[in-house]
């Protein structure tokens, strides 16, 4: 499965609102969260500069956000929609970031509810757990030389 990125645009909004609670909203309320609209378009438009809109076929399938420091790669947020998860496209995406990882020798960091399956993705990929808090295990992929 070929896939794409493009920027993030104010047009995004809607698609991203409810990729967010398609994607979310059942493991924030597992772990008894509950999150208003605001707070999930706050959650949204935190560092959209750097948001990236996953396309398949020129449609938008989901979401990729990371930003860049001196010594690491802050992967924020990477959401599939529902019925194309679990067919490689996280793995495709994260893939790019490792590569991103290795040519600039920077670790990637991440934060993932307890409850979200995709930490096991995470771990098969090669992140380990260094931290944890009340909702969130901190994950991170030491830079990987080519």
């Amino acid at each position: 499965m070929e896939i794409s990125y493009r920027k993030a645009t104010e047009a995004d909004i809607d698609f991203l609102l409810n990729l967010r609670k398609e994607t979310m909203v059942p493991h924030l309320e597992n772990q008894h969260l509950f999150l208003s609209e605001e707070q999930h378009l706050n959650r949204i438009r935190f560092h959209f500069e750097v948001a990236y809109i996953i396309l398949f076929k020129t449609g938008p399938i989901g979401l990729v956000k990371y930003c860049e420091t001196k010594k690491e790669i802050q992967l924020l947020q990477l959401q599939i929609t529902p019925d194309l998860q679990g067919k490689g496209i996280g793995r495709k995406v994260l893939s790019f970031l490792k590569q991103q990882s290795a040519q600039k020798k920077k670790q990637i960091k991440l934060t993932v509810l307890k409850s979200n399956p995709a930490q096991a993705l995470y771990q098969r990929f090669g992140f380990r757990i260094t931290g944890e808090d009340a909702n969130e295990f901190h994950m991170e992929l030491p830079v990987q030389v080519e």
